[in-house]
């Protein structure tokens, strides 16, 4: 009898043994190394402690998952963060073009909007504000005078003095900008400019 309750507990130790290394380590590495990747984005540290986790079972065919998995989490990250540059330069081309477009209705203002802009973007620095920041200044300047869109060329352009109903006009184009702006929702404070 005591043999018996001698060979049942080596095979029980044998057996935890075996499940010890065959299944508690490897989902202790595969969860330590999820976990740290979640913290620093390393692939290449996802990558390398999963070679570590048996291949020759399910959980390390889930380990080999894990590392194509990670691998696919960067790739797709990178395209985004590309996609967003793409995205920013496109939008700054716009906003660009649009400040072109309010100072062409007036040659003796044209590229007012841009010289607002970079007087914006210097007071922004100088004053230590954040790149951010300064860049949203930015664009801010190039489009104060957008609703000048709205006013018809020969108003704004008149060398003449303007009529009451006219100046009023002029007057409105802070008002027409906040109108075309505020669909921006990306961007709000643009409406503010």
């Amino acid at each position: 009898r005591s043999l018996g309750m001698f060979i049942m507990i080596v095979l029980c130790a044998a057996l935890l043994g075996f499940l010890r290394k065959r299944v508690i380590t490897p989902i202790t590495e595969i969860q330590r190394s999820v976990r740290n990747y979640m913290v620093d984005k390393n692939s290449a540290g996802v990558i390398r402690d999963m070679k570590n986790v048996p291949a020759d079972n399910e959980l390390g065919l889930f380990a080999k998952d894990m590392s194509d998995l990670t691998v696919e989490i960067d790739e797709y990250i990178s395209e985004i963060q590309t996609s967003h540059e793409a995205l920013k330069k496109l939008t700054y081309e716009v906003m660009d073009a649009l400040a072109k477009a309010i100072d062409a209705k007036d040659e003796y203002t044209n590229g007012h909007s841009e010289r607002v802009a970079i007087y914006a973007r210097m007071i922004a620095t100088n004053l230590g504000l954040p790149e951010e920041d300064q860049e949203k200044i930015y664009n801010m300047g190039l489009l104060h005078d957008i609703g000048k869109i709205g006013i018809p060329k020969s108003i704004i352009s008149k060398t003449t003095k303007l009529t009451d109903e006219e100046f009023e006009l002029v007057q409105s184009h802070p008002i027409l900008g906040y109108d075309i702006l505020e669909k921006i929702h990306s961007e709000p404070e643009l409406a503010l400019a």
